[in-house]
This record gives C-alpha cells, sequence and structure tokens, in this order.
C-alpha cells in the first residue's frame, strides 16, 4: 500500500525549527509578520500522538522527530482546534500539520504520516483525520515498527492518567 503524502490542502506558513520537544510538539520560528516581529510559536501535531518522553519509545520518537525536522525549514498546515475554536489549543500551542519538501520543487512529505508509517504514534481519531492515517497505523503495526515492536504499549493519554 502507498502512503504518499499529498500536498497540504490550503495555505501553509513557512517556519524554521528551532527544538524539538518530543514526539509530537516543537518550537518555530515564523519569518516576519506584517509588524515586522518573528514568531516562535510552540507546536502541537494535529492528528497524531506520541509516546511521553518518561514512557517506552518516547525518547526514540522524539529522535526520530528530530532527524526528520530539526533545525529544518517546514511548511505548517495550520489547523481549527475544534474545542478551543483558535488555531491554539489550551496550552496555547499552535496546532498544525508540518511537511517537508526535498527541494523547492519536490513533492511535500507529511510529517505526521512519517511518524505513524515508522512506529513512533498514535492516530487521534477523534480528529477524523484521512484514511491513509488508519493505514499507515496498521502497516506500522502488522510490521511490528517502533513503538508497535513491544508488547504493552500504553497510550499517552492513559499513561498520564496512571501518573
Amino acid at each position: 500500500m502507498l502512503f504518499a503524502p499529498e500536498e497540504p490542502d490550503g495555505e501553509t506558513v513557512a517556519a524554521r525549527v528551532l527544538k524539538v520537544f518530543d514526539g509530537d510538539c516543537f518550537r518555530v520560528a515564523i519569518s516576519k509578520t506584517h509588524d515586522g516581529r518573528e514568531l516562535e510559536p510552540v507546536v502541537r501535531l494535529g492528528f497524531i500522538d506520541a509516546p511521553e518522553l518518561e514512557q517506552p519509545g518516547g525518547p526514540e520518537a522524539k529522535d526520530f522527530l528530530a532527524d526528520l525536522i530539526g533545525e529544518k525549514w517546514i511548511e505548517l498546515a495550520i489547523l481549527l482546534k475544534s474545542n478551543t475554536g483558535s488555531v491554539f489549543d489550551a496550552y496555547r500551542r499552535i496546532v498544525a500539520v508540518p511537511y517537508i519538501r526535498s527541494d523547492n520543487f519536490g513533492s511535500a512529505r507529511n510529517v505526521e504520516l512519517e511518524m505513524v508509517l515508522n512506529g513512533w504514534a498514535w492516530v487521534l481519531d477523534r480528529y477524523c483525520p484521512d484514511d491513509c492515517y488508519f493505514a499507515a497505523l496498521e502497516d506500522a503495526q502488522r510490521h511490528r515498527r517502533g513503538i508497535w515492536a513491544l508488547d504493552h504499549n500504553i497510550h499517552p493519554c492513559e499513561f498520564k492518567k496512571q501518573r
């Protein structure tokens, strides 16, 4: 099955990744705004959830994301968060799907799909992502990639409840 991500549906915002915090959250620099300022917001991935750093696979998920996007230019397809009615989540992070390009003319790669396909994230089905997310998750689980090579995975939200 082919998991090649499509181009972003709408407009994107160019940003440079400054720091990766974990497998689903990072800080970016967004070029000058209309009033000449540079913004440095934290971005939360929109449709996936990676293991917490304290969980098995958490440090590896962070490393995978850092290798993929760390200190690179990316394109952010910013989402509207349904429970806040804003582009920000409850923690004031921008919710977005990041894309990377191998060059200026290459096709875009969906970073979230890369995380799922390589076994470093769960799909947040409550936000109704595209079916390709579920196909990528099934493929990662079937081939026991990343966290799916472990016998006892606990979803990050369950892990947080147990702490």
